[in-house]
């Protein structure tokens, strides 16, 4: 592996979130790289099913959020066009 997956990050701009990090992992005993790795491997999972379906919801056509009275009524009132 040759590109760095982490970066330099300053704890000082991330305040609240990396102290209240440090607090939980102390407290529940994540001292190793192994249980560091196995929560981080879980939110990663948590992530990419939350654009997952956050991709899915943006990708929508209009039609998707009608009642199919709704999709009827709207095509009734199209003038035609013959």
């Amino acid at each position: 592996m040759t590109e760095k997956l982490y970066a330099e990050r300053d704890v000082i701009q991330q305040a609240d979130h990396y102290f209240r990090h440090v607090m939980a992992m102390t407290a529940e005993g994540l001292h190793s790289k192994a249980d560091v790795a196995a929560e981080l491997a879980h939110r990663d999972i948590e992530i990419e099913r939350l654009r997952a379906a956050l991709e899915k919801i943006a990708c929508r056509s209009q039609d998707d959020y009608l009642l199919w009275w709704q999709i009827e009524a709207r095509d009734a009132l199209k003038p035609n066009s013959n």
